[in-house]
């Protein structure tokens, strides 16, 4: 029983030491803190100090040129002489022509070159033909909306192969004209259906012929008007087929070659201006045309 009580003291005397001896040493470090901050001069903080890093790689942005230690590039076994240049005569004439081609003056007479060199100007759009035209005529006492007869033709023109119109005598003017091209406020005192009797594909045929009277009758019936056809079916469909016999005898492509004598050229501002001076007239493909306002059907009397 002594025993225990001896350790026991023994054990609390060694924690109060400890104690002391810990409380002791947290005096001691303020104390040195408190003397520091004393002998520190006013108005100056002490930095903390900062590791130094380590070496790390870094971009320069501004490299020097290589020296001959670094410097790996492969070397030539001999001098090698550049090309020399070659000038390219064909393309600097096309470029030419272009250029000339670019700055070409438009054509906007209007017509009045027409009439002071004595040639009739072109005329406005094309209109029923019953030479070369099957035509269907709907004649009635009362007008007619561009868009009520418009609606039924476009309805129905997609059964025909060949070339057709359907134009309108305009109640404004007395002028025929094609319905596809006016305002949908016209309005028509008489309207005309006309189908191409021939093209390129060969002469209008019976079947053809037929559908095209269908939509005629279609059309009259619709609004009210009376029918008159330009010719009975059998003359139309022979006529079609002497009018294609015509187009393959004499409806050909004649060309004439302009050469100039070696070596003279042929300017391309020279030749912009001689086919003015005769009347051509530069446009489609981008050659020029010798047009005839006449004609019902191509403009182009021939083409340079």
């Amino acid at each position: 029983m002594d025993l225990r009580i001896a350790l026991l003291l023994l054990g609390l005397g060694i924690i109060v030491l400890i104690g002391l001896t810990a409380l002791d040493r947290a005096r001691a470090s303020r104390l040195f803190r408190l003397r520091s901050r004393a002998s520190q001069p006013p108005g100056e903080k002490q930095e903390p100090a900062v590791p130094s890093p380590g070496p790390a790689f870094t971009l320069d942005i501004h490299p020097r040129p290589p020296t001959d230690e670094n410097r790996k590039v492969l070397g030539t076994d001999a001098a090698v002489a550049p090309l020399p240049r070659r000038e390219d005569a064909g393309r600097k004439n096309e470029l030419q022509t272009l250029e000339e081609v670019a700055t070409m003056p438009l054509n906007l007479d209007l017509g009045i070159e027409h009439a002071k060199r004595g040639r009739p100007a072109p005329r406005g759009p094309r209109q029923p033909d019953e030479r070369i035209d099957f035509v269907v005529t709907l004649s009635g006492e009362q007008s007619v909306a561009r868009d009520a007869a418009l609606g039924i033709w476009k309805q129905n023109e997609y059964l025909l192969e060949k070339p057709h119109f359907l134009f309108g005598k305009r109640t404004s003017d007395g002028q025929w004209s094609e319905l596809a091209h006016d305002s949908s406020r016209t309005i028509y005192s008489d309207l005309v259906l006309a189908i191409q009797m021939v093209d390129a594909r060969g002469p209008l045929d019976v079947s053809e012929l037929n559908t095209f009277a269908q939509i005629g009758l279609k059309l009259a019936d619709a609004l009210n008007r009376r029918t008159r056809f330009s010719a009975e079916f059998d003359d139309t469909v022979l006529r079609a087929k002497r009018l294609h016999a015509f187009c393959d005898a004499f409806d050909v492509i004649a060309s004439v070659n302009v050469v100039a004598e070696a070596p003279a050229t042929f300017p391309g501002r020279a030749i912009e201006q001689t086919a003015r001076r005769l009347g051509l007239q530069f446009g489609a493909m981008s050659i020029f045309h010798m047009k005839n306002g006449l004609s019902p059907g191509c403009k182009h009397l021939f083409s340079m």
